[in-house]
């Protein structure tokens, strides 16, 4: 079976070379199979929400690679990574920021 998305070696350093420098993920490898379901399960600050954003291409590693249907999206152009987004990443958000948005639209 042919993996979906392929994470090898990858970190994410928030505020690198500061002070207040953060490791978010330290040498993640994952391989996530067509029709796998996987479940991504931590603590608060364990790096969920990071790898998340990190395999929509919201945001870059540090170093490493993310492979989806074997294309490397680590460093694509924001242009390019907006085209995935729409064309090849859906989202169900935990909280429904929009929804509020949309009563409060409708009261008036």
């Amino acid at each position: 079976m042919m993996n979906i998305i392929e994470i090898k070696n990858l970190y994410k350093i928030y505020n690198e070379n500061k002070p207040n420098e953060f490791l978010a993920l330290n040498n993640i490898n994952l391989e996530i199979q067509n029709g796998e379901i996987v479940i991504i399960k931590g603590v608060s600050g364990s790096g969920k929400s990071t790898l998340l954003c990190l395999i929509a291409a919201l945001s870059k590693p540090t170093k490493g690679e993310i492979l989806v249907n074997g294309a490397n999206i680590s460093k694509l152009p924001d242009i390019m990574s907006s085209s995935y987004r729409h064309k090849d990443i859906g989202f169900i958000f935990q909280s429904f920021n929009l929804l509020i948005l949309l009563a409060f639209i409708k009261t008036f």
